[in-house]
């Protein structure tokens, strides 16, 4: 796992994007019900600078997705490559997971670090899957 951007990394540091990336949803809720700061935890970033709800973007783990979302979750966070969790799953084309993102109000006009829109990025794969209609 990448390194946690914060100097001191807990034991929770440690766990939190695993569940997430791994879609271990119930112990996911367990360590933000256990935890003095969830909101610190919904807010640690990796040294890519992606958080939790883009990791599980990107494996496409929908619940995970509406579990971080509900707990406040940065939707409009930007990696350190210029991507958003919107970005991310229409990248990895989860084409469902990424319709749940639109409906949740990120902007679809976010440039990624080529200046290329969100929607521009993925619209391949999308198109492929016949899932890129929906999203114009």
């Amino acid at each position: 796992m990448a390194n946690m951007i914060f100097e001191e990394t807990t034991q929770e540091d440690k766990l939190f994007s695993p569940y997430a990336v791994s879609n271990k949803l119930r112990s996911l809720q367990d360590l933000l019900q256990a935890t003095s700061n969830p909101e610190r935890l919904i807010r640690l970033k990796d040294n890519q600078g992606n958080n939790a709800l883009a990791l599980a973007c990107m494996e496409g783990h929908r619940d995970i997705v509406k579990l971080l979302i509900g707990k406040g979750a940065d939707i409009e966070n930007i990696t350190l490559d210029g991507k958003t969790p919107l970005m991310e799953s229409l990248c990895f084309g989860h084409g469902s997971l990424s319709e749940f993102l639109v409906l949740k109000g990120p902007s679809t006009s976010v440039k990624g670090a080529e200046g290329t829109l969100s929607l521009e990025i993925a619209k391949p794969g999308l198109e492929e899957m016949g899932e890129y209609e929906w999203m114009l």
